[in-house]
């Protein structure tokens, strides 16, 4: 019955057996499956354990014999054996047995020495990742007690707080006073079992840092121990949204202020339209007198000028945008330039009521830079314009200052004023449109958009000062590049074009419009000798070829059959010497320079300006005479 029970026991231990005496030899072995040997018994039964085991293994076992043998008291090492080409891992365990002898319990720990491998790569794995991340991570128990802090975090809670913690360090009384409740709020919420994600806002010694921080329990045999945290710098991402916040608003604002700019648009070109075509049917009333019709006249050419403004302000604005402005850089006189826009909006200012006056800063001999004459005329008229516009009484001043290297143009009123939360936006393109009732007046709300975008390209900065109900002082300036060797073509301009009263030309005039056709001879008659006029390109080069005496031809680049690019280029191959303006309802970026191209001397655009037809006429013919 004993040895049945023993050997029941036995049968019940999972680990082999082994009987060794002092000596080390096997002397006896049990095993459940005799394939765990590895060996027969024949193969070790007598045998010490030198002769059985690899000498590694061997010196082993021979030192933890020696250790119980001495001490009396159990020893255990570990080894593996390399089987069918794979690492098995064991355990031996040396007991005290009877005399002289010790018992060696030896069990198979392959797979939990894999599994401790595993788990060990593991949480070096984890480690690394906790530790190597840009996320702050740290955990804290029931006390508030820091359990654990990777290197992110604690670079954020320093550069946050200017506080370093250390593992023990309590959480809450490390924090600012001031924050101190919230986060306690925050850490009984997730000791409590909650879990959770908060946003913080914190302003450091780099600005304004956005921090997400995640709660998460930790719970151990279903209680909450403590709890883990993950933090994220947002910043970036919390600009992000900010910016496409912004960029949404922007864009709507840019749809909004489009649509009112269009709305008003309707609203500017129908208001002349009406004017132009309802005074054209009172002149074909009969038995009109003279001052009737001088008056109706004169309100047909306001409004064709107002509608002219309005569509040269939309060409403008769209090549602004198109970025195909060019600058066309030449000597100018200030001065002259100041007293000519002085003499041109005189009489229409003082006819307000307004005092109108202007300031000039340098002599004239020092008052020449080197700067786009149109763009700087269209700057100044611009806010001049506006000027009027909102200045019910009181005065307009303008002129300019030096200033280091820079002049300092302004113009001055005292009109309306524009409300601090305006000035900014009122040099935004439409934004004219966008101001109510007594703000809006008549106009496409493009002025000051064009000017800024002019100064800019004229390398100078604009500006304005302002207050509601005193007034307001627009600014801008420009580079101050004097020559003092100016040999002032302004004023040789205008002499030759006081003394050259007597030219008389052989002209062409190459259009296909019968309005436009008369409008020209009546603007030529005074430099005619003979005047032309063909409809089509084909009849301009036959025209041209059978009358080599031809001064000028006045060539519409929109005709039929062949049209006027052509023509000048089939003229070109007969006759270099004509000269030939290119006139243009198209007025587009480019027309100027293909004109050219095709082998036109100059160009004009429609609606042709009288004073800048007699300058071109000039400009080429001044020498001659008839």
């Amino acid at each position: 019955e004993s040895e049945a029970r023993n050997k029941a026991l036995l049968d019940a231990i999972p680990d082999m057996m082994f009987v060794l005496d002092k000596n080390g030899i096997f002397i006896d072995y049990h095993a459940q499956n005799k394939k765990d040997l590895l060996a027969q018994p024949e193969f070790f039964l007598g045998k010490n354990v030198s002769e059985v085991l690899p000498p590694d293994v061997a010196e082993l076992a021979i030192s933890s014999l020696k250790q119980v043998f001495e001490t009396g008291e159990k020893s255990v090492f570990t080894y593996h054996l390399e089987i069918e080409n794979k690492l098995k891992y064991f355990e031996s365990r040396l007991l005290p047995y009877g005399d002289n002898k010790v018992l060696s319990l030896v069990r198979d720990i392959t797979d939990i020495k894999v599994a401790e491998e595993k788990l060990i790569e593991n949480e070096a794995n984890l480690r690394a990742l906790i530790e190597g991340t840009n996320d702050s991570i740290w955990a804290f128990n029931r006390n508030y007690e820091i359990v654990y802090i990777n290197p992110t975090f604690q670079n954020d809670f320093l550069m946050s707080f200017g506080v370093k913690l250390e593992i023990g360090s309590n959480l809450l009384a490390s924090l600012p006073i001031d924050i101190q409740p919230i986060w306690k709020q925050r850490c009984d919420r997730a000791l409590a079992n909650e879990q959770f994600t908060v946003e913080d806002a914190v302003e450091t010694n780099l600005g304004m840092v956005y921090i997400e921080v995640s709660f998460n329990p930790i719970i151990k045999n279903g209680e909450v121990i403590g709890c883990s945290c993950f933090g994220r710098n947002i910043t970036e991402r919390k600009k992000a949204e900010q910016e496409l916040i912004l960029a949404k608003e922007k864009a709507e604002e840019h749809d909004r202020l489009k649509s009112a700019f269009l709305a008003n648009m309707s609203h500017e070109i129908r208001t002349p339209m009406n004017g132009i075509l309802g005074f054209a049917q009172l002149l074909k009333e009969p038995n009109l007198s003279e001052e009737e019709k001088l008056e109706y006249v004169e309100m047909i050419e306001k409004s064709g000028q107002r509608m002219l403004n309005i569509l040269n302000d939309i060409l403008d604005i769209s090549k602004i945008e198109a970025g195909v402005i060019q600058i066309t850089k030449q000597q100018i006189n200030i001065n002259e330039k100041i007293k000519f826009i002085y003499n041109f909006f005189k009489i229409e200012v003082e006819n307000r009521g307004l005092d109108f006056s202007y300031r000039i800063a340098l002599p004239d001999y020092l008052a020449v830079i080197i700067t786009d004459r149109d763009k700087l005329f269209a700057i100044i008229t611009n806010l001049i314009k506006n000027a009027i516009q909102y200045t019910e009484k009181g005065s307009i001043e303008f002129g300019y200052t030096k200033k280091g290297n820079e002049l300092e143009f302004f113009v001055k009123d005292t009109g309306i004023g524009i409300p601090k939360d305006r000035q900014v936006a009122i040099f935004e393109r439409f934004i004219q449109a966008d101001i109510d009732d007594k703000m809006a007046r008549q106009g496409a709300g493009l002025g000051l958009a064009i000017a800024k975008a002019y100064v800019e390209l004229l390398g100078g900065r604009i500006w304005v000062e302002s207050e509601e109900g005193v007034g307001s002082t627009f600014y801008f300036t420009l580079p101050y590049n004097n020559n003092e060797e100016y040999n002032s073509f302004e004023n040789n301009r205008e002499n030759t074009m006081q003394n050259d009263e007597n030219i008389k030309l052989k002209i062409m005039v190459v259009e296909d419009d019968n309005a436009s056709q008369k409008l020209l001879k009546k603007l030529v008659e005074n430099y005619t000798k003979e005047i032309i006029i063909v409809d089509n390109g084909s009849e301009a080069i036959e025209t041209c070829r059978n009358n080599p005496d031809i001064d000028l031809i006045l060539m519409d680049m929109r005709i039929p059959q062949i049209n006027g690019y052509e023509a000048t280029r089939k003229i070109r191959e007969f006759n270099k010497d004509v000269i030939i303006i290119a006139q243009t309802a198209f007025g587009l970026s480019g027309d100027r320079e293909k004109s050219i191209e095709a082998g036109c001397n100059d160009y004009i655009s429609k609606p042709i300006n009288r004073e800048k037809l007699n300058e071109l006429i000039h400009k080429y013919f001044s020498q001659k005479k008839s």
